[in-house]
């Protein structure tokens, strides 16, 4: 059965997701090095679970714009992520980060704890590339509870 690969694009790590085998929810998979390696690893991902579809998050700015960092990341989308000839899906990825580094820390902000992330938690949940893979499930989870996956599902 096909699945549906979600990528949230990093300087230094892409983080990947991956939808069960109906397509019905998103898991975390792996971070992978943003290096040389980067097509080869894409490339066995894609052909062992049988990827039919791409979703990418662009780093959408407040207005809904796109900004300098959604452009490099529409670059990584026309120069790496489309010629692997599947189709590609680009969703607002606002505040994936921050929901995925909640997710980790369990340090959940809100009015009732008072709770918040310190700067010594958000550096170590950074490096460990955890935030990367969670990020893209977060995205792709968006994605399987978008209309437009709704449509083409029925």
């Amino acid at each position: 059965m096909s699945r549906i690969l979600g990528i949230d694009y990093g300087e230094k790590r892409i983080g990947l997701a991956l939808t069960d085998a109906g397509n019905s929810m998103a898991s975390p998979l792996k971070a992978v090095p943003n290096d040389e390696s980067l097509v080869k690893s894409l490339q066995d991902i894609i052909k062992e679970y049988n990827v039919e579809r791409i979703i990418v998050g662009i780093p959408v700015n407040l207005k809904g714009e796109h900004g300098y960092e959604a452009r490099i990341v529409l670059r990584f989308v026309e120069s790496i992520i489309e010629p692997f000839g599947l189709p590609v899906v680009k969703i607002d990825e606002r505040f994936t980060s921050h929901i995925s580094a909640d997710m980790l820390s369990g340090n959940r902000s809100c009015n009732t704890c008072k709770k918040k992330r310190n700067h010594t938690d958000m550096q170590r949940i950074r490096k460990s590339g955890n935030i990367d893979k969670i990020s893209a499930a977060v995205i792709l989870n968006d994605y399987l509870a978008s209309e437009e996956f709704k449509k083409m599902s029925r």
